[in-house]
């Protein structure tokens, strides 16, 4: 084995020996880590092993990503994904803190509209049960398509709310979605007839969920059902205007600095709220799905 795929390979056995997070950021992670594996390489710095990087590596690989047109979330998710390398041999302080990295906060500020909805044309294309329910999810709950296929209708059936399993989120953050309409309740009712026993998911009992998902994802495309995330738009708009009684942002309603300091109060509780039932941990992203 030559030098550079120990090296390399150094990186993959810690991924190999570390499931930590959904498979969704597994696999950012682990596309991050072995790029920057060969990115070390390229820059000459030939080390035996990921633990010799050392925090010059650190702050050299910053100053290459900026240089490449990285944006500031990209450089924040990349950061922490060497800390969490590093922490694996017991060297976290090797990457410093964003701050200190000079890493700008990220830029959720944006009133384009994002939202599309999930029409009766859309839905008469699918022909495979699973997949429209999972679709459907989506539209009416606001879950991320991974949650949409892992969700276990059985389980998260918990009378006036939808529970999602910690294994099922990103992040690994349980949490409960009110069923506020009829038709979110008609929803989770067939869901719970479709599978076949309990604990089953909306994915097929023969599939695992990396194969299921590259699998709806062509399937998808192919029927012209694309940009699915905008359905979670679509949600938050929505709700947001049921919790506020006007319009989001991102629909033409008023900004922010357009609100009275009452209806500021209202507006900080709805992105509060929004923000628990979107399973994020930061209000500000909200402005990413109703603007600000």
């Amino acid at each position: 084995m030559s030098k550079k795929h120990a090296f390399k390979g150094s990186f993959i056995n810690v991924l190999k020996h570390n499931k930590d997070g959904s498979f969704r950021t597994q696999d950012d992670r682990r596309k991050i880590l072995l790029e920057t594996a060969d990115t070390l390489w390229s820059m000459g710095y030939k080390l035996d092993g990921a633990k010799f990087i050392r925090t010059r590596h650190i702050y050299k690989l910053i100053d290459h990503w900026k240089a490449n047109g990285n944006e500031a979330g990209t450089l924040r998710n990349k950061a922490a994904a060497l800390r969490w390398l590093m922490e694996k041999f017991n060297k976290a302080e090797v990457v410093p803190d964003n701050k200190t990295l000079k890493i700008p906060k990220r830029q959720y500020l944006t009133n384009k509209d994002k939202s599309r909805d999930l029409t009766n044309v859309d839905l008469e294309q699918i022909n495979k049960p699973l997949r429209k329910m999972s679709l459907q999810g989506q539209k009416l709950f606001g879950l991320r398509v991974e949650e949409s296929l892992k969700i276990q209708p059985h389980v998260a059936d918990c009378g006036d709310r939808l529970f999602l399993k910690a294994s099922w989120t990103k992040g690994g953050r349980e949490r409960f979605i009110p069923i506020r309409t009829q038709e979110q309740r008609q929803w989770l009712d067939e869901a719970k007839a479709l599978v076949k026993y309990k604990e089953q998911s909306l994915i097929p009992p023969e599939k695992s969920y990396k194969t299921y998902r590259n699998t709806i994802n062509q399937y998808f495309r192919r029927k012209g059902i694309c940009k699915t995330h905008g359905l979670r738009h679509q949600y938050a708009q929505t709700l947001y205007k049921e919790l506020t009684g006007w319009e989001s942002p991102a629909k033409g309603g008023p900004s922010r600095k357009q609100l009275s300091p009452e209806q500021k109060l209202i507006d900080r509780n709805a992105r509060l709220e929004l923000s628990a039932l979107l399973g994020h941990c930061r209000i500000s992203i909200v402005a990413q799905y109703c603007g600000q």
